[in-house]
């Protein structure tokens, strides 16, 4: 659906990368979930949620510097993010999704 809808707007907006994003991230393609996170950020630095994903994909490739760096730019912009807040925020189907979310980000230094 994203690739799509990027495809046809000629301007498409951040979250659309973010989606794309956070959906490489979920179906553990991290490198790709990179790539597109990463456009979002070019676009608008102080987009949380993208760091959010990109300090979990970093963890996952066991990229911790990288990971720890996306976490700081994301205490940055919210300062008071936590994992248990970012739970209710987040509240997927499957709780094994956020676990590993969750585990990933921790990995990285959120609290």
């Amino acid at each position: 659906m994203f690739k799509r809808a990027i495809r046809l707007n000629l301007i498409p907006p951040v979250w659309y990368f973010h989606g794309l994003g956070s959906a490489y991230f979920l179906t553990n393609h991290y490198d790709q979930a990179i790539t597109a996170l990463q456009r979002v950020l070019n676009r608008n630095s102080n987009f949380w949620p993208a760091h959010i994903y990109l300090a979990a994909a970093y963890s996952e490739l066991k990229e911790e510097e990288k990971a720890r760096a996306e976490v700081a730019e994301v205490l940055r912009i919210v300062p008071n993010i936590s994992l248990a807040n970012s739970k209710k925020k987040l509240p997927y189907k499957n709780p094994a999704v956020f676990e590993r979310l969750s585990h990933a980000l921790a990995k990285a230094g959120l609290k």
